[in-house]
């Protein structure tokens, strides 16, 4: 015997579904390919008890006929046709008692989990015992069996749904956190559509400077159901990244570029989704539209008549472009600690970089481990502890920096857990600042003409000034009136937590780990994906995606 369940939900109230259920001659027929025919042996209802139906259909490509009547009635919530079906094998007639039982769930937001539970018993002897291994182990019976119920599900779904013209899930944003929510609901059967404002999936990635890399190792940075591919080496690059990002975004059915989402609002039990090409409406939405979305320029005195060029470190495409310049960095950030490095490359090129405090500032490695997965280990530990190691590894790392400008830090490595700040990680920056291709100044307090006015000494002249400044989400215009941010702009409820002002409203990429952000979008994805489809109230748990590729190092 072998039995299964599926599941899917449809952005209608039960009532509906059911409703469209009770008329199994307009959707079970055109349900599926292998459908052949449905037949009523008497005059009543498939929702009364006793009620008896033929079907004829191939599953795993084996014709068969199955006669069965309807045992149970639950009316309006589930309804049981069990049967006895003759499956010819190689011109040998082989009955199989099954049936299946299909139930309808309210979910989230006025939507219905409808699921399937599927079983089938072979007979005793050999002639069963051979039928059932052909089916089972040579023909992959189950799965094509289950992939036949997922097929009937998502038939009811696109009739359903359509009469309502609402679609079930909008996720806004084709970076990596939508793409990874994308991918997890849809693979749950969910129907979704992903909103991207850019001309391009990985847009954001794609405009980053050239030679920029990912802070987290390749094999804690996959996104569900597919790994990178294992030549990008240990810290894959912008191309790479984004490349993987524009490959793994093939699998998604509904991708909509250039279409920039303006507002949203709750209406009745659905969300209105306005944007610039019309409003879609949805039961569910997923705001993924990134934590670093809006580059943050503080509003220095003097900037508006700086003579020299004054750039979001965003802007800055192409680091090779800039030669023989006196360059002011200003941040220590990632970015900060990044730029100022690869513009001393160029030995042309006079580098100075602002700091209004000295970072924490590690390394990417530890000996052969990546700092990334040491932070994955120290993840449970307390923050004193934290801060303790963190404090430890910065003196011992570069306490001969302090002639050169950088003393002890007053970061902790435990705020990196509460707030969106990374500590920057050295890549030459040290090596850079002992040979005197980097030099370190005050803080900026504003502009004079062609200088920079500098904390607590002279004003120095400088051609390019690049503000690694940072960046905020950028989410007031979309969703500030709904009550569901901070005084500072984030997001109150995070992942698969929902705020109570905005029921089905969900924010994706926004969970922070000490180190980075790429190994927790896989848990938003899924604990959204369980939300939406109802599952953790229904007793099923979404299988942890297996992410096909190369083998990990």
């Amino acid at each position: 015997m072998f039995d299964f369940t599926e599941s899917i939900v449809i952005a209608a109230p039960p009532e509906q579904v059911w409703e469209v259920m009770r008329e199994i001659d307009r959707w079970w027929p055109p349900s599926n390919p292998e459908h052949i025919s449905l037949e009523h042996l008497d005059d009543r209802p498939v929702t009364e008890v006793g009620a008896r139906l033929r079907i004829r259909e191939k599953v795993a490509g084996i014709p068969a006929v199955a006669v069965g009547t309807i045992t149970d009635v639950t009316a309006g919530s589930a309804v049981t046709w069990e049967a006895e079906a003759i499956y010819r094998w190689f011109g040998v007639s082989v009955p199989v008692g099954e049936g299946v039982t299909w139930r309808l769930t309210p979910g989230i937001g006025g939507s219905t989990v409808v699921s399937a539970h599927v079983w089938a018993t072979f007979p005793a002897g050999v002639i069963g015992r051979l039928a059932r291994f052909a089916f089972v182990r040579l023909l992959d019976g189950i799965a094509k069996d289950r992939e036949h119920a997922r097929c009937e599900l998502r038939y009811l779904k696109r009739t359903i749904e359509s009469r309502s013209g609402i679609r079930e899930a909008v996720v806004i944003g084709a970076g990596a956190a939508g793409l990874a929510a994308a991918r997890c609901l849809q693979s749950a059967g969910v129907d979704v559509c992903v909103l991207e404002s850019a001309p391009r999936v990985a847009a954001s990635w794609w405009g980053r400077y050239q030679g920029l890399r990912l802070n987290t190792v390749r094999w804690l940075s996959d996104l569900p159901f597919r790994r990178m591919a294992a030549h990008f080496g240990r810290w894959p690059d912008r191309a790479e990244w984004a490349g993987y990002l524009t490959e793994y975004a093939q699998e998604l059915d509904d991708i909509r570029t250039g279409v920039t989402v303006t507002l949203l609002e709750r209406t009745g039990q659905a969300w209105s989704v306005r944007t610039d090409c019309g409003t879609i409406s949805a039961q569910y939405v997923v705001v993924a539209t990134g934590h670093d979305r809006v580059p943050v320029l503080p509003s220095w005195p003097g900037a508006a008549e700086f003579t020299g060029q004054l750039v979001h470190s965003a802007q800055l495409s192409d680091v090779g472009q800039v030669t023989g310049r006196s360059v002011l960095v200003v941040g220590t950030g990632n970015s900060g600690i990044e730029l100022a490095t690869m513009l001393a490359a160029d030995e042309s090129n006079s580098v100075s970089i602002s700091m209004r405090s000295v970072p924490l500032m590690l390394k990417r490695e530890l000996g052969p481990i990546p700092i990334t997965a040491l932070a994955e280990v120290t993840r449970l530990l307390p923050d004193r502890l934290i801060d303790w190691i963190g404090r430890a590894l910065h003196r011992r790392l570069w306490s001969g920096l302090s002639r050169y400008g950088m003393s002890e830090t007053d970061k902790r490595l435990s705020m990196m857990r509460h707030t969106y700040y990374s500590p920057p990680l050295d890549e030459g920056f040290a090596a850079a600042l002992k040979r005197g291709a980097i030099e370190i100044v005050p803080a900026v307090t504003g502009f004079d003409g062609h200088r920079v006015t500098l904390q607590k000494t002279e004003p120095r002249a400088y051609d390019l000034v690049v503000a690694a400044t940072g960046f905020r989400p950028g989410l007031e215009n979309l969703v500030g009136h709904l009550g569901v941010l901070t005084d500072d702009g984030e997001p109150l409820a995070k992942g698969g937590k929902q705020h109570p002002r905005a029921p089905g409203l969900f924010f994706a990429g926004f969970n922070f780990g000490l180190f980075a952000l790429l190994p927790y979008l896989e848990g938003d994805a899924e604990a959204i994906t369980r939300e939406i489809t109802g599952m953790a109230n229904t007793g099923r748990t979404l299988r942890r995606p297996f992410k096909f590729g190369p083998l990990r190092p």
